[in-house]
């Protein structure tokens, strides 16, 4: 299962920067503009933890907050309130409430003050951006259909870096099966593009070629057995 993420804020240019920052991390997002709508989510679809702006109309962030902590099927989700410095009570409101929250972040945002905020509350996505180094081989079909081998020498849940005899084209769909070296011998199947080169290996040894590959489609089954994979050996 992905680690599931809500966003709430009634400015959707703010909701947009926080994604902007979780574009390298394996997660499901969701978004709200009130703190209505991000109650019910909450109650559908349990986030593993939820960033919201503290002051919104009607229902503020931090009344939210309270709601769902008071709810025991529901406490266990993460609460960070994001409050405006600048904006005269807001701070003291989300202070009051700290007690509830699960951390309290001050805007202007910055990347890596979110960031440091996610990975202490869910050390998960800190292991879901993780790298294995392995030895796999590899079945690609190109874009044209034609079968082609090659092998997998690094894999993450956003993609492998392989090494193959043949030219593969970019921003064209590539079907990669490969099986992971698990108790089960799990197969596991994605659609992926090139993203880079490393053009070092062709002039290393001209018969191959380096190339990063980002997944773009993995079933949902394959995604959790693969980042079962990562989990366990890191």
């Amino acid at each position: 299962m992905l680690i599931k993420i809500l966003l709430v804020d009634d400015v959707d240019m703010f909701i947009e920067v926080q994604k902007s920052y979780l574009q390298a991390s394996a997660v499901t997002i969701f978004t709200a503009n009130s703190g209505q709508d991000a109650f019910r989510i909450c109650q559908i679809e349990h986030p593993d933890i939820v960033f919201m702006d503290a002051a919104m109309p009607e229902v503020s962030g931090a009344d939210c907050c309270r709601a769902i902590k008071d709810i025991p099927s529901l406490q266990d989700i993460k609460v960070v309130l994001i409050a405006d410095k600048n904006r005269p009570g807001e701070l003291e409101q989300c202070q009051a409430h700290g007690v509830n929250c699960n951390s309290l972040l001050l805007r202007p945002l910055e990347r890596n003050s979110f960031m440091d905020t996610l990975r202490n509350l869910l050390p998960a996505v800190e292991r879901s951006n993780a790298r294995i180094k392995c030895h796999i081989k590899v079945d690609v079909i190109d874009s044209f259909g034609a079968p082609l081998s090659g092998m997998v020498h690094d894999l993450s849940q956003k993609g492998i870096y392989l090494t193959i005899e043949h030219v593969l084209e970019r921003r064209c769909d590539l079907h990669f099966t490969f099986t992971l070296p698990d108790t089960e011998n799990t197969v596991f199947s994605a659609i992926g593009k090139v993203v880079w080169e490393n053009t070092k290996v062709r002039q290393e040894n001209p018969d191959q070629k380096g190339y990063g590959i980002e997944f773009t489609s993995v079933p949902e089954e394959a995604h959790a057995k693969l980042a079962m994979f990562i989990n366990d050996n890191t």
